[in-house]
């Protein structure tokens, strides 16, 4: 495990260390002796014990980046993991103490848990590959290293399952690309996109989108196409002239905005746009009506109640606000994605594109029941719009409802069919078969069950509540087989945990949701998503043991952060409890700082009963933490909380893949 870097042509030594199995932290100029973080005396206890850990180098490379001129250097170990080291400081660096420090990466790639490669693993060095340089790891679970502007990022590329070979390849027709091969025989010819970025932990594609602002999006499965509500500047459209006989101020009130608008001469619409994946263009586009701004969007999956057909609409609520002196109206519109025909296109071209028809539309006028639709879901092929403090059901009956006798009113396109009146405003919703998890802006949760049988009427049952109220923005349901665990977020960033159980006498017979955790998130929460975690199993076992039975949920934040939050089973959870606690006081925190005292609940008041702790949610951030220990700390860490460390990887590389995105 020593390292040596000699000079050319005389074969100088000018950098000596050892013990780079280890995974220290700083790689420093010993003179023979063994690499420590903390010192001579240290570095002679490393060599005293590093031998019996029976790791090796089997790869090592070494990158100067073309734009920055960073010297980077990469070890595998023969355990799997993947080192790199950034040359740091000035000088030789025998005299002035040039060393090399290590970056951390995301490792959850590279664990390997004991488990034997079927794949040789490789390491094939990437340079000008469409402007980016780093490396590229064959193996059963093959991975990308970019090295830019002073950042270390992998990147999983376990698309394609196993590669076995992999080369840069430059080409009149392929021009800085590459080639690789899977364990199947099939030979791939790629290249890069222009739109590809490196600067975030997940790989992504960055392009602007030259329609406008974008609000909010939701993606179509089906179409595989993002529909976006868009706003930008139109020249002035004039309003719907009021209706007479109304309220004498609320009446000059509307003169006066419209003629304040009118001077402007331009004005911000709001757009319906469908958003191609892969160019990131706008394929279609509906301009909503003049003044209506767009509050929320949703895929959602509505019931014909003609000829009992299910389709995948986007559903989008509006409101029209006029100010506070006069009744905001809202609406309710359900697009239709379709493929339609292109309009005098070249040969060779599509001819089809996707697009979108407006199939329903429904406005509510002023309180009660009106106003803007604030968010809008479905249930049991039902529309639920939330609008105020009212939560309604809606069932369709098609964009073309079956005629009337004479003398009855028309059937309505969307027929109400439920309500439900929240405590003070309806923001969010979180549905899983017939259940509804409503988040109140302000007066926290209701637990609602919708009840449809034939026996009885058809009305949306409360099972339960939280009788602390704490003003909710964001709900969403964790499901780890068969146990549902409620989950929220309330607007000063703090994650709640709540069971629903009626056994429990603190539960009041299941009328009161009860609270089992707190956990501080660091920033306040833009957008909740439910996602599938990925089974811990290999692809060649049969379909029906790959299918993963947890759900968790993927966050956004207003500081442009994303984090997951996924159910672990007891004994999981435990070791990993007991290695957090370790972990603050083994690693050096910035300004010697409590993380767990940070993940306690901010802003918040209990005066009937004691605030849960945050002792049941363990910090991913401190955890993965563990990774970047040597593996001489490893072991010492894993014996203090009575596991392995072998033991304690393969925790952490299952909860890797459970949380995989690609």
């Amino acid at each position: 495990g020593t390292l040596e870097v000699l000079t050319l042509p005389d074969f100088s030594t000018v950098f000596q260390t050892g013990t780079v199995c280890q995974g220290h932290t700083k790689l420093v100029h010993r003179g023979g002796l063994a690499t420590s973080d903390e010192g001579t005396g240290a570095a002679k206890r490393e060599e005293k014990e590093s031998p019996g850990s029976g790791e090796s180098v089997v790869e090592i490379d070494c990158q100067v980046d073309k734009v920055t001129s960073d010297v980077w250097l990469s070890f595998m170990i023969s355990d799997g993991f993947f080192y790199i080291y950034k040359l740091e400081g000035t000088g030789p660096a025998a005299t002035s103490g040039c060393y090399f420090r290590r970056r951390d990466i995301m490792n959850e790639f590279l664990l390997k848990a004991g488990t034997s490669s079927s794949v040789p693993r490789k390491i094939v060095r990437i340079e000008n590959v469409n402007s980016h340089s780093g490396y590229f790891v064959t193996g059963d679970k093959p991975f990308v290293v970019f090295l830019s502007k002073g950042q270390a990022r992998i990147y999983s590329a376990l698309r394609d399952g196993p590669i076995t070979s992999f080369t840069p390849f430059h080409n009149v027709n392929c021009r800085r690309g590459f080639v690789f091969s899977t364990q199947t025989g099939v030979l791939n010819v790629c290249n890069l996109s222009d739109n590809l970025s490196t600067t975030y932990s997940w790989c992504a594609k960055v392009s602007p989108f030259v329609g406008g602002t974008v609000h909010k999006v939701a993606y179509s499965q089906e179409a595989r196409v993002l529909a976006a509500l868009v706003s930008k500047k139109v020249p002035y459209r004039p309003r719907k002239p009021e209706e007479g006989g109304g309220d004498a101020h609320a009446t000059n009130v509307y003169a006066a905005q419209e003629a304040a608008i009118a001077c402007q001469g331009v004005e911000e619409a709001y757009e319906v746009h469908l958003v191609s994946l892969d160019t990131f263009e706008s394929l279609w586009s509906h301009t909503l009506g003049s003044g209506e701004v767009g509050l929320s969007i949703s895929a959602v999956y509505i019931k014909n109640e003609v000829d009992q057909s299910v389709s995948s609409l986007v559903a989008v609520g509006t409101a029209v606000p006029r100010g506070e002196d006069y009744p905001c109206r809202g609406h309710v519109h359900l697009f239709k994605i379709e493929k339609q025909d292109i309009p005098n296109a070249e040969v060779g071209q599509p001819s089809v594109k996707w697009g979108a028809a407006l199939v329903t539309s429904k406005d509510f006028r002023g309180a009660p029941g009106g106003g803007g639709v604030n968010v809008v879901s479905c249930l049991d092929g039902c529309l639920l719009a939330g609008i105020g403090m009212k939560i309604l059901m809606f069932k369709w009956n098609g964009q073309h409802p079956p005629p009337t006798p004479p003398g009855y009113p028309d059937i309505p396109q969307l027929e109400q069919c439920g309500f439900f009146d929240s405590t003070l405003f309806a923001g969010s919703f979180a549905t899983v078969k017939k259940f509804v998890l409503c988040g109140d802006r302000m007066k926290g949760i209701h637990f609602l069950r919708w009840l449809d049988s034939t026996n009885q009427n058809k009305v949306l049952q409360q099972l339960s509540h939280d009788y602390q109220k704490p003003p909710i923005h964001h709900v969403q349901f964790l499901i780890d087989g068969s146990t549902l665990t409620i989950m929220a977020v309330d607007m000063h960033g703090n994650l709640r945990i709540y069971a629903f159980d009626p056994a429990d006498p603190l539960s009041l017979k299941g009328k009161r949701l009860l609270a089992r955790a707190i956990f501080h998130l660091g920033a306040k929460v833009s957008r909740v998503l439910r996602v599938t975690a990925k089974a811990n199993t290999d692809a060649s076992t049969s379909p029906a043991v790959n299918v993963s039975r947890k759900i968790g949920t993927c966050l956004s934040t207003y500081d442009a952060s994303l984090g997951m939050v996924l159910p672990l089973d007891e004994t999981t959870y435990k070791r990993l409890r007991s290695l957090q606690t370790r972990l603050v006081t083994a690693t050096v925190q910035p300004a010697g700082l409590n993380p767990l005292a940070h993940r306690h609940a901010h802003w918040c008041e209990s005066f009937s009963e004691q605030m849960p702790t945050s002792d049941k949610v363990v910090d991913g951030n401190a955890v993965w933490k563990f990774l970047n220990l040597t593996v001489d700390q490893q072991n010492k860490l894993a014996r203090l909380i009575g596991s392995r460390r072998e033991t304690v990887l393969s925790n952490l590389r299952d909860l890797s893949i459970n949380m995989s995105v690609y």
